[in-house]
C-alpha cells in the first residue's frame, strides 16, 4: 500500500454533541496518535488512549475513529466535546527503523513496502512541525541572524517574542 495522501492530522472544534472523531490517515498502531485538546482557556491536554479516548481503524488504509470517553473534564460536556474546545488528531511515529532485510534473504513485498510507508510516515510528521515553527524569511541568512532564544524567555511562560530594528 502506498501512502497517497500529504495528510497527517486533522483538526476539530467541540459542538457539544459529538464524541467520535475521524483520522483520514493510515496508523500501524494505536500509539502512532497523538491526541490533544485545547480547552476554553487555551490549555493544551495531550489526551491517553484508554484513558482518554479508544481507537478503532488501526492498518486500515484510510483511517479509521478516536471515541472520547466519557470523564470529569474540564473540556467535556456530558459525553461531548464542548464547543469551545478543539481537538487535534495527529500522527506521530517513533523515528526508528525496524525492519531487518538481509542479504541473500526472504523477500516479502508487504513487509519493504510498510517499512517506506513508516519512513514517509515520519518525514510528514516533520514536515507538519516545520509547517507549525517559526521561520526566517527566505531572504534572511541564518549566519546573519542569532535565533538564540534568550534565558528570560526559555523559563518564562508569559513572555513574548518580539523584533525591533
Amino acid at each position: 500500500m502506498s501512502i497517497a495522501s500529504t495528510t497527517s492530522r486533522v483538526d476539530y472544534i467541540g459542538n457539544g454533541v459529538t464524541s467520535v472523531y475521524s483520522y483520514t490517515f493510515r496508523i500501524f498502531e494505536s500509539s502512532d496518535l497523538r491526541v490533544t485538546v485545547r480547552d476554553a482557556d487555551d490549555v493544551e491536554t495531550l489526551l491517553s488512549e484508554g484513558f482518554h479516548y479508544t481507537v478503532d481503524g488501526v492498518g486500515d488504509e484510510f483511517g479509521g475513529d478516536i471515541t472520547l470517553l466519557a470523564g470529569a473534564f474540564s473540556w467535556m460536556d456530558g459525553n461531548f466535546l464542548e464547543s469551545a474546545a478543539s481537538l487535534t488528531i495527529r500522527r506521530v511515529k517513533e523515528i526508528t527503523q525496524e525492519t531487518d532485510i538481509r542479504n541473500q534473504g526472504d523477500f516479502f513485498p508487504e513487509v519493504h513496502e510498510d517499512a517506506f510507508d513508516g519512513f514517509i510516515m515520519i518525514d510528514q510528521q516533520q514536515q507538519d512541525e516545520i509547517n507549525r515553527s517559526v521561520k526566517l524569511s527566505e531572504t534572511v541568512s541564518a549566519n546573519g541572524f542569532d535565533t538564540t532564544l534568550p534565558p528570560e524567555i526559555e523559563t518564562s511562560f508569559e513572555a513574548v517574542i518580539g523584533t525591533n530594528a
